[in-house]
């Protein structure tokens, strides 16, 4: 339990790096990006707890760090386009909505992810490019306004929906084409290696003779 809490600890300080830094720039979205990230992952670690409370009768130590972790991951795509306030409401849906995925969702599938990561990074991650629809401001970033500012507000989660979209297909499409390559790539190995003897045998043939 001490060295998960202290990977958590790392992991949150570490996080900033790059929620933060994609800025590029010690500027105003930096500090919101790194005000946000917190905000929201610190949210996120009551909230996961408090559901722990109600739901198991107590909460524990890796359902804390969990909620950090979901916290992180669902705010990144939001980060340097929201408010604090839309910093809390994501950390409430990341407490709430991974830990359900994690606990119900996983039983109802009948999925095998023992450490939990589709049910925190997938289902979190793309909760987040979906709040990002609803939550991001003008007055937070101003690059919203170069060539979003008709949809920030009002579509954009249309939007980002047709991107969770292509995401997943473009995903399909580069899995196929990656296990019909290793489909061939084994069985051309294994046509080039019929009829030949194994190498141990041949070299035990050899030392006969």
């Amino acid at each position: 339990m001490v060295l998960c809490m202290v990977g958590t600890g790392m992991l949150w300080v570490g996080w900033h790096g790059f929620n933060a830094g994609s800025a590029v720039a010690a500027d105003g979205i930096a500090a919101n990006a790194f005000m946000t990230t917190t905000l929201s992952t610190a949210v996120a670690c009551f909230t996961w707890a408090a559901a722990e409370w109600v739901v198991k009768g107590r909460p524990s130590v890796p359902g804390f760090c969990s909620g950090a972790v979901a916290g992180m991951v669902v705010v990144t795509p939001a980060c340097g386009f929201i408010t604090a306030s839309g910093a809390i409401i994501i950390g409430i849906a990341a407490g709430l909505i991974p830990f359900f995925a994690v606990t119900k969702l996983k039983r109802l599938i009948g999925y095998d992810d023992a450490l939990d990561t589709f049910g925190v990074h997938a289902v979190g991650g793309t909760l987040g490019v979906l709040l990002t629809g609803f939550l991001a401001a003008l007055d937070v970033n101003a690059n919203l306004s170069t060539n979003l500012k008709a949809v920030v507000g009002s579509s954009l989660w249309i939007e980002q929906v047709k991107a969770i979209g292509r995401a997943q297909l473009d995903t399909r499409a580069k899995s196929r084409k990656g296990r019909s390559r290793i489909a061939r790539r084994f069985n051309a190995g294994w046509a080039g290696n019929e009829g030949q003897a194994p190498s141990g045998a041949a070299e035990s043939d050899s030392c006969n003779a």
